[in-house]
């Protein structure tokens, strides 16, 4: 969905970003949200992933849940970036109908994001029960 181009029409998430010539005040906001969220994040994580990978490795299934949620989260990542990074990298170019095809597969495995989180609700609410 690019929500992190709305804004600016350009990635926040690239340092380029903040040495090009976009509005400082532009760019303060940008930096501001990316920190937060990325604060956010770390937070997260640092009090959640041992928690996590205890209950999944005892086989909870909603720690199951979550653990496909973020590989499938990677997995869409790394296809993302699979065609620029071959060409930058490697030479390797593809045609322009591969291109859709992997811009297809990726944001169709994205689509499945929501349907793992419903899931993972679902079997927390059965657990609670």
């Amino acid at each position: 969905m690019d929500w992190h181009k709305a804004l600016t029409g350009k990635s926040v998430l690239k340092v380029s970003y903040y040495l090009g010539d976009a509005p400082w005040q532009q760019r303060l906001l940008a930096f501001i949200a990316v920190a937060l969220v990325a604060a956010a994040v770390l937070t997260l994580l640092l009090r959640q992933a041992g928690p996590l990978l205890h209950h999944w490795r005892r086989r909870d299934p909603v720690a199951s849940s979550v653990v496909i949620f973020a590989v499938t989260m990677f997995i869409t990542k790394v296809i993302d970036r699979m065609e620029n990074l071959l060409a930058e990298d490697w030479g390797i170019v593809f045609a322009p109908e591969t291109g859709l095809l992997i811009g297809s597969l990726e944001e169709t495995i994205e689509l499945s994001l929501p349907l793992i989180a419903l899931v993972a609700w679902a079997q927390f609410r059965a657990m609670r029960r």
